[in-house]
């Protein structure tokens, strides 16, 4: 007879009562969405952060609390109860607060029978499970348990259904998903599987280890590693930053040393000239040319980086560091009468995907900013006038609004890309 630590991961399949399942869910969703609104109000975040890190901080807490609380009465409720979990009888004990299984099952035929639905196969009855006088009343045990939870253990399952319940379906999408959207994060979720199952960790340290490792590769590892490969990262603070962090939590802002250096360069023109800082937006990642950076098209070998726009406050007229797009895509300074409409033309020939990110981003702010075209149009002539500089891709409305035909080097990026009256794409030989 087997004796173990039900963890909580069983405990969360069986024994927790659904409706503080729900609240727990609901308190995630409302803090995400709060964070959401939030950072898209508040561009100049970073200046409240100790704000921003309490409320996160104490969301967490209240999370980890009301996990802890779930699992007790669960545990509480469900105390000296037999249950059918997945084949197996198992009895489960509560003492000391403090939970544990006991696996009751007599034979590997019993299981194979149970699992198939048989419960009367002759096997069953041959030994009775502790605490059970006879077997009518281990019938009403798992028949109850069945009501509980549904028949779910007694049907029989496709092979689909098995291998996404053996985990390997679900980890393998989790690790193409991480891959897909941080180059090294299935790596590191794959790594902290292994480690996890080696140390028998829960699924509360699990996230933990690979929030942690997660964030120890991003900010202090692959940094270091990277100029083995060819690449550098961009700085995170001072005049050359992110728009917005999360391009560097996902590895999006590593370039060759050349652009980074013309990067610096032009960073300390614009610093003289008008002490505003370059932000910019997806560059590439860290390792490997040829590695897409879903969902550009070239942003694949350390030479091209995306800059936002500079923008003015409306109700001011002054110059500001904020963005109408918290991602600074998607807000566009769409062409004037009488303007080249290069959208249009691209949208009646089938191209959907060239202004769809309008639809995507959210427009609250569009109307609290109007684009800087000087300060814009001169970190352009600053750009431009480096000659490492190969192409530079704004919306053709835009290089004849802001007096830049004479630059060969500014082009129309085609239609099979999307718009650039949002955004400055700039790549070098």
């Amino acid at each position: 007879m087997k004796r173990f630590l039900l963890d909580k991961e069983a405990a969360k399949a069986y024994l927790l009562p659904k409706r503080l399942r729900d609240i727990r869910r609901a308190i995630f969703f409302m803090l995400v969405l709060f964070l959401y609104i939030y950072f898209y109000k508040h561009q100049n975040w970073l200046e409240h952060q100790t704000v921003v890190l309490f409320a996160f901080g104490g969301s967490l807490v209240l999370l980890i609390a009301l996990q802890a609380l779930i699992y007790h009465l669960g545990m509480r409720k469900y105390a000296n109860s037999h249950f059918f979990v997945d084949g197996a009888i198992l009895f489960h004990e509560w003492k000391n607060g403090k939970s544990t299984f006991l696996d009751l099952s007599i034979t590997d035929r019993v299981n194979s029978d149970l699992r198939q639905g048989d419960l009367t196969s002759p096997a069953l009855y041959m030994e009775l499970p502790v605490g059970i006088k006879d077997r009518d009343e281990l019938l009403t045990e798992i028949h109850m348990t069945m009501e509980i939870y549904g028949d779910r253990t007694m049907e029989k399952e496709t092979g689909l259904e098995r291998l996404w319940r053996s985990g390997i379906l679900y980890r393998s999408c989790l690790f193409i998903l991480l891959t897909i959207l941080t180059q090294t994060g299935g790596f590191v979720y794959l790594l902290v599987h292994f480690i996890s199952k080696k140390w028998q960790l829960n699924k509360i340290k699990r996230r933990l280890l690979f929030v942690s490792s997660y964030l120890l590769f991003c900010l202090l590892l692959i940094p270091l590693v990277a100029p083995v490969f060819g690449r550098s990262a961009l700085p995170i603070n001072g005049q050359l930053k992110p728009l917005n962090y999360l391009t560097v939590l996902l590895n999006r802002h590593y370039v060759s040393k050349e652009l980074k250096d013309l990067l610096l360069e032009a960073t300390d023109s614009m610093h003289q000239q008008y002490q505003s800082p370059i932000r910019y937006l997806d560059a590439n990642f860290p390792f490997i040319n040829g590695f897409p950076l879903i969902p550009h098209l070239s942003h694949n070998d350390g030479k091209k980086v995306d800059l936002a726009f500079y923008y003015k406050d409306k109700q001011t007229g002054g110059a500001s560091d904020g963005s109408p797009s918290f991602i600074g895509y998607g807000v566009y300074e769409p062409p004037a009468g009488g303007e080249a409409d290069y959208p249009e033309q691209c949208s009646m020939q089938g191209y959907w995907q060239y202004g769809a990110l309008e639809i995507l981003v959210p427009q609250w702010r569009a109307d609290h900013y109007t684009v800087d075209a000087e300060r814009t149009r001169a970190l352009l002539e600053i750009l431009l006038e480096q000659k490492e500089t190969s192409k530079i891709f704004i919306e053709p409305h835009l290089k004849n609004r802001w007096g830049l035909e004479q630059y060969d080097k500014v082009r129309f990026h085609g239609c099979r890309a999307v718009r650039h009256d949002d955004h400055i794409h700039l790549q070098i030989q």
